[in-house]
Order: structure tokens, then C-alpha cells, then sequence
């Protein structure tokens, strides 16, 4: 049996015929096709002990294959869309909806199970929400107090565009440049920006608020997460200089900091700080 992702996508190239390769020791395959005048990737492996994994239907309820089985599929996606942007001139990848798709590889395989394929997302787009006529009034009515405002709120909007699509990597990124832009005051060495975060009283007043809010309402994995950077601030000599960051919101300031340095500055690529499956947790709490 074979499972594959088969994912939308956009760019200023074409294709004259599907193409096809094998990587990783011929484990895996990735495909780019053309169907319906849309372009697709697939990205496809073989799966041996499948039984488990398959999608389950019956009359009370359906139960996907567990996304951490294709999360390496996932991660060649991913792959493709950072390299893509110069190599293929990719543009956008739908992560809003893809489909997950098991392939038969000999007739023995086929109408055991009563799903072979349905479609998944990788999005967090919340509600819409409705505005009204004195929302747009009032954004406009206030034009010269918001202006200010209009780099750090693009940094924002970029940021949760990010989120909302489970890119966290890059949402952490665009929502630190939010805060660093409002309250930094122009410094880029650590030391010096952690002092600018701990010494303005807005930003220390919404750490505050918010962190009573997460400590309350955190999933396990965000509060492991968050209680592994404490000892690190209390353990390691790196970070020797904030142990004095000994409330929460001292600490949660000065995390987001030397986190920004060590993980996007890669001061030592031998480290890894954050791991992929901790960026959801940092991207959350930020």
C-alpha cells in the first residue's frame, strides 16, 4: 500500500508533461501533475504494516489516519514550498485542503476498507467575523492614532496569517518583529532589548494579563514546553545572565528574546532550541 498527499499549488511555472521522481533511497516519490488545469504535488511512500493506520468509517463516526504517520510527507511539502520559491518560482501551496490518499499495490488490497482517500487541512482559520459600519468608521475616524501603527500591524497580520496556516516558524518570526518594532527602542543587542522589554510598563502589563490567561487554559505540551525553557534559563551558562528573570513575566520577555537570537540569528547551528514540534507551543505564546 502506498499513502500520498496531493496538494494544490501555485506558481509562475508550467509542466509539458507530469513529473516524477524517487528520493530518499527510492522510499518515497514526489510528483508534480497537471489535472483540471491545476497543478498538484504528491508526495507519496510505501507502507508496509498499514492496518492501523487506514481511515475508519462506520455509522457513528470517522476516524482519519493519525497525522503523525505522514507528518514526514508533510515535511517534504514543506520542503518544496521554501525551495520552490526560487527554483520553481512557487507561490502558494493550499494547506487549507489537501487529500490524503492510499493506493492499492496489488488487488488484495482493494475493498477491505471503505475509505481510501478524503481530504484534510492543515489551517486554524477560526470564524469569520462580522463587522459593521462603525467598525470601518472607526478605523478611519482614528486614522492619525493608528497610522503609526501601520509596520507592527503588518508584522501582525502576517503573523497570524502564518498561524492560521501552521507555519510556526514563521509566525513566531513575524509576531516577535511585531514586538520588537513597538518596544525595543531601536537596540539589537540581547541584553540591551531584554532590558527595553522589562522596562516598558505596557508591554509588562499585557505579559501579565496573558500569562494568567495561559497558565490557566495551556495544553500539556505548551506548559511542558514552557517549564523546559525555565530550567534551560536555570541550567545552561548561555543563559546565566537571566536568571535574575526569576518572575513569569521577566521570564516570558526575556525567553521570546534569546530564543529570537538563538534560534533565527542560529549563534550555534549544533544546538537545537526549539524543535518542530515545540514551534506551535513558542508560536502560541507569542
Amino acid at each position: 500500500m502506498h499513502l500520498s498527499i496531493k496538494i494544490q499549488v501555485e506558481g509562475e511555472f508550467t509542466i509539458n508533461e507530469n513529473l516524477s521522481i524517487n528520493i530518499e533511497k527510492r522510499s518515497k516519490s514526489v510528483a508534480i501533475i497537471r489535472e483540471n488545469n491545476k497543478l498538484y504535488l504528491i508526495v507519496s511512500k510505501e507502507v508496509i504494516d498499514y492496518n492501523d493506520k487506514m481511515p475508519i468509517l462506520n455509522a457513528h463516526y470517522f476516524k482519519p489516519t493519525p497525522k503523525d504517520f505522514f507528518q514526514d510527507l508533510i515535511d517534504i511539502v514543506r520542503y518544496v514550498e521554501a525551495i520552490g520559491s526560487e527554483f520553481l518560482h512557487l507561490h502558494k501551496v493550499f494547506w487549507d485542503e489537501f487529500e490524503i490518499i492510499w493506493t492499492p499495490d496489488v488487488p488484495e488490497e482493494e475493498h477491505i476498507y471503505p475509505v481510501y482517500s478524503y481530504k484534510e487541512s492543515l489551517s486554524n482559520h477560526s470564524s469569520p467575523k462580522l463587522i459593521s459600519v462603525k467598525t470601518l468608521r472607526h478605523i478611519f475616524d482614528e486614522r492619525n492614532k493608528y497610522d503609526v501603527l501601520t509596520v507592527p500591524m503588518s508584522f501582525y497580520r502576517l503573523g497570524n496569517r502564518f498561524f492560521h496556516n501552521m507555519e510556526f516558524k514563521m509566525a513566531f518570526i513575524q509576531h516577535y518583529l511585531m514586538l520588537d518594532y513597538c518596544f525595543s527602542n531601536g537596540q539589537f543587542e540581547t541584553k540591551k532589548v531584554i532590558r527595553a522589554f522589562l522596562s516598558n510598563k505596557t508591554l509588562r502589563f499585557g505579559a501579565y494579563r496573558y500569562l494568567q490567561y495561559f497558565l490557566k487554559t495551556a495544553n500539556d505540551k505548551d506548559i511542558t514546553f514552557y517549564n523546559k525553557q525555565r530550567g534551560i534559563f536555570n541550567q545552561y551558562d548561555s543563559y546565566k545572565k537571566c536568571r535574575k528573570y526569576s518572575s513569569h513575566v521577566d521570564f516570558l520577555l526575556a525567553m521570546l528574546v534569546e530564543l529570537r537570537g538563538k534560534v533565527f540569528h542560529a549563534s550555534d547551528k549544533t544546538v537545537n532550541y526549539v524543535s518542530d514540534e515545540e514551534f506551535p507551543s513558542l508560536s502560541r505564546i507569542i
